[in-house]
């Protein structure tokens, strides 16, 4: 995940995919439930993370913090933090550090690499069937997962 929205709770939520995602006005039950960091298991898939200190869409935080509870539950992960870079950086040439975020792009496609099945996919368990959406919202997958 690069630059990931991860929690859904202030104040380190991306205002604009909270919205999106969960309505104006979500109760905190529906704001625990989709802050991802907090629905993380050992049955969790493993994860890469990508964020820079000078990400002004998406807070540090949101990979951070997540990663955190990756380590808690004792799944793999990994995490690059750079200082620099803007949001979106390593996706063209002269938009901040392209050739350090092409290498950890590469080193995440790694990372996963020894955890795939058949012809390459990733091995994920069944994740159980998220709820409802809201009325005109999408809901983003929860992270219950169970081994099948």
């Amino acid at each position: 995940m690069i630059y990931p929205v991860i929690t859904m709770k202030d104040p380190y939520a991306h205002a604009g995919s909270r919205q999106s995602l969960l309505g104006p006005a979500p109760s905190a039950e529906l704001i625990e439930r989709y802050s991802t960091e907090l629905q993380v298991n050992k049955g969790t898939p493993p994860a890469f993370l990508l964020t820079t200190s000078e990400d002004g869409t998406v807070p540090a935080e949101n990979s951070l913090g997540f990663y955190a509870a990756m380590l808690r539950a004792g799944a793999p992960a990994e995490l690059h933090a750079y200082e620099k870079g803007p949001h979106g950086f390593g996706l063209r040439p002269g938009f901040g550090p392209v050739q350090a975020g092409r290498s950890s792009a590469n080193n995440g496609f790694a990372f996963t690499a020894g955890r795939t099945g058949p012809r390459g996919r990733l091995r994920l368990p069944r994740c159980e069937q998220p709820p409802a959406a809201p009325a005109g919202r999408l809901v983003p997958a929860p992270m219950n997962v169970r081994r099948s």
